[in-house]
């Protein structure tokens, strides 16, 4: 069937969303409810994720638990839409409407509007266990205008409405797992130079077979009875990026962008056809079949204000990593160091390439070279301003991250998706104009997968039952003042790939730090148009902080005294409070710079130190007493990093027995109380406070007590046995026979 295009009435409605009930949680209903992904998890909830309830309307927070909870069955009642109805429900029956509970206690919220009540805490609203406080007042006056509605991928109501279709013609699918096939169909619409894409959806013909769309545009038409009809390999002339996300994939929506934003087409920019790459999978499990799959395309002469293109910090169609059996968080991670497209290529001498007149013979020299070669306008030199962003893997992707990393090295949040899901691929669209990205930015992005079900090694490739690690940024251009400067993207990518593995309860938001690109066993080359990876290369030398001597620490010893828990109460689950206080001295140095310690007592195996994020999941920083050693290789976790006490376990001491909460001292807090305490019962203060005992030459033991291991009393003093021989095997931070190398100058240590 060739593309057909038509004048939509007004009076249509044109649903986009193909609604499914599935057994798990769906990461894009978050969106269609207020602050649906700020809930924080409601007490002793199950499958939480950095305090975040994911699976707001099932029983766990990770979500796939059924039946569904209150809230989650008044969901499915009202089709999956936020309604007055469902708003004003009390679903939980804990005195609190959906819509108090939600922050949107007027019904007024409309999907894709930013959050009403910016700094809301919001409850759980299928939990009655999760509410507001008694001091909440809803308002007594809700007449108030509903604010102005932020629709994507939609018409305005000023605009000409125009639709077409491009339908594969009765295609039939290969007996084989994985087929790849291009179609190319004409857009024959020339009433107009230039048309605005608003928007496409995927008409789904088998959907069991159907696994992504990919449209590029094409400079030539092709013969007409030729459309529709499966090609060995697409056009050489079928290359040019239809910019946004120009794709679908199981829950997407083809060029998902604001209404105030288009995609240029038509003969006026040189896109007079389009390619389609279809994905079949698993043909060869049923009869013979035949597609009709295809894509609707809606658009407009009446050309938008923005442009839309879109760059890929990651793509990872094809490369040589394999994701390992029998783990459950496994990452793919790539460092994307940001250049602006209107910079100059720094590695390249420019000037030089303009004094030979090559800005003007050498294509690849003007897009290298747009400052230099004068091929960027003052206006797009401009921050790049992000509208949205799109994560895609296969069947073992769980969890995708992106973060930007500031020259000043303040770090935002990319809407990272801490749960996602295969069936649900959504962009997520940020709200307002206030996210820019320009040279010297850095962005990480990091997709985890869970291969616990497998038993071999999974490759990246085109296969569904390979992987992938997709991560695209929509950015938005002014259309009066951008040309086609960014159709291959607003940015270029200066940066390596690596893979690793993370614990359990680690988070994958600090990936560049607790998981270096030097401390990775396998790392490949970045190339330069963001595609893909290059060659592997050398393992890279790992680093590790050079020891800093004990002169350097402003406090070299301390005494933790004060009360202990009140009598009746537990002292804690694993560590008695009596037996954490003592002396401490200096141990060594975490990699921030700071001391850590260690307990002097002979039987005594307790460690403080400070960490910045215990466990990885936004828990308070805090000076902390645990009963493991921290690793000196990462900025936090530090009990899963190389080297710390619980490397490979998925046990915390971030609720610990003692510790100094919201204290960010670059030395241990002295003569200030504790403010937790592990009692068995509520969080107090204790009166425990540590005691600074540099200075003091006495060391609180008599005789033999007071020597460490691998050393003698003789002749009142602890002397170490074999000296040479344990300076011969010390190495940077190491613990030969029980003893610091750090402070193996102090072993010797006069006695009362």
């Amino acid at each position: 069937m060739a593309g057909r295009w038509f004048l939509v009435p007004t009076t249509v409605a044109m649903t986009i969303a193909l609604m499914q009930t599935r057994s798990n949680a769906m990461p894009s209903y978050q969106m269609k409810i207020p602050n649906g992904d700020k809930v924080s998890c409601y007490p002793g909830a199950e499958g939480c994720i950095e305090n975040i309830c994911h699976g707001v309307g099932h029983n766990t927070c990770q979500g796939g638990s059924m039946p569904l909870n209150p809230f989650g069955q008044d969901l499915v009642k009202n089709n999956f839409k936020w309604t007055q109805l469902l708003c004003q429900t009390d679903s939980d029956n804990d005195g609190f409407t959906n819509g108090e509970e939600l922050g949107d206690p007027c019904c007024t919220w409309t999907v894709g509007n930013p959050l009403l009540n910016d700094g809301f805490v919001p409850s759980h609203p299928g939990k009655s266990e999760s509410h507001q406080p008694a001091s909440y007042v809803s308002p007594n006056n809700c007449s108030v205008a509903p604010p102005e509605k932020r629709l994507t991928a939609a018409f305005n109501d000023h605009e000409e409405k125009r639709m077409l279709e491009w339908i594969v013609k009765n295609y039939t699918l290969p007996k084989e797992e994985t087929t790849y096939v291009d179609f190319v169909f004409n857009f024959n619409d020339d009433d107009h130079e230039i048309f605005h894409i608003a928007w496409g959806e995927a008409i789904i013909d088998i959907e069991w077979a159907l696994h992504h769309f990919v449209v590029t545009g094409c400079s030539k038409k092709i013969e007409p009875e030729n459309e529709g009809l499966p090609l060995e390999k697409p056009p050489e002339y079928c290359n040019l990026p239809l910019g946004g996300f120009a794709g679908w994939a199981p829950g997407a929506t083809l060029w998902d962008m604001p209404v105030d934003s288009g995609v240029p087409i038509g003969k006026g920019v040189g896109i007079v056809a389009v390619s389609i790459n279809v994905h079949y999978t698993d043909a060869q499990k049923h009869e013979t079949t035949k597609s009709q799959d295809g894509v609707r395309l809606f658009y407009t002469p009446t050309l938008r204000q923005k442009t839309i293109y879109s760059t890929s910090p990651i793509n990872l169609g094809t490369g040589p990593m394999k994701i390992p059996p029998q783990k459950s968080r496994y990452f793919i991670h790539r460092e994307c160091n940001v250049r602006h497209y209107c910079d100059d290529e720094e590695t390249l001498d420019c000037p030089a390439y303009k004094a030979a007149g090559l800005c003007s013979s050498n294509h690849d020299v003007k897009t290298l070279c747009p400052t230099t070669c004068g091929t960027c306008s003052q206006e797009e030199k401009q921050n790049i301003h992000v509208v949205g962003i799109f994560f895609h893997a296969h069947l073992l992707g769980r969890e995708m991250y992106a973060t930007v990393t500031r020259k000043n090295g303040d770090v935002e949040n990319l809407h990272s998706k801490p749960a996602w899901d295969y069936n649900d691929q959504s962009v997520y669209h940020f709200s307002g104009n206030n996210l820019t990205l320009t040279t010297g930015d850095r962005i990480d992005t990091t997709c985890v997968y869970n291969s616990m079900a497998r038993d071999k090694s999974t490759s990246v490739g085109l296969s569904t039952y390979e992987e992938m690690c997709i991560h695209s940024i929509m950015t938005s251009h002014d259309s009066s003042t951008s040309s086609e400067n960014f159709k291959y993207g607003a940015f270029r990518c200066h940066g390596n790939i690596w893979t690793g593995e993370l614990n359990e309860e680690e988070s994958g938001l600090a990936i560049a730090e607790n998981h270096p690109e030097n401390h990775a066993e396998e790392v490949w080359e970045g190339v330069l148009d963001s595609n893909s990876a290059g060659k592997q290369l050398k393992p890279l030398p790992v680093t590790t902080p050079p020891p800093v001597p004990p002169e350097d620490v402003a406090v070299k010893s301390f005494e933790i005294k004060g009360a202990p828990c009140p009598p009746g109460s537990r002292a804690g689950e694993s560590l008695e409070i009596e037996s954490l206080k003592g002396t401490y001295r200096f141990h060594g140095k975490t990699k921030d710079g700071r001391a850590y310690y260690r307990h002097t007592g002979p039987e005594a195996h307790f460690f403080v130190y400070f960490d910045s994020d215990c466990n990885g999941r936004g828990m308070t920083k805090r000076w902390m007493v645990s009963s493991v050693e921290p690793s000196t290789e990462v900025l936090s976790a530090l009990q899963y990093g190389p080297g710390g006490g619980r490397e490979h376990s998925s046990h915390t001491d971030c609720n610990n027995a003692l510790s100094w909460v919201d204290n960010d001292s670059t030395t241990m807090p002295i003569n200030i109380h504790a403010n937790y305490m592990w009692c068995g019962i509520s969080v107090q203060d204790t009166g425990v406070w540590a005691a600074d005992t540099t200075d003091d030459p006495v060391i609180d033991c008599e005789g033999a007590d007071c020597c460490t291991d691998g050393t003698t009393f003789e002749d009142g003093k602890c002397v170490i046995q074999s000296y040479d021989e344990l300076l011969r095997k010390c190495q940077s931070g190491a613990v030969i026979e029980g003893t610091s190398c750090l402070n193996i100058a102090d072993a010797v240590a006069t006695c009362k």
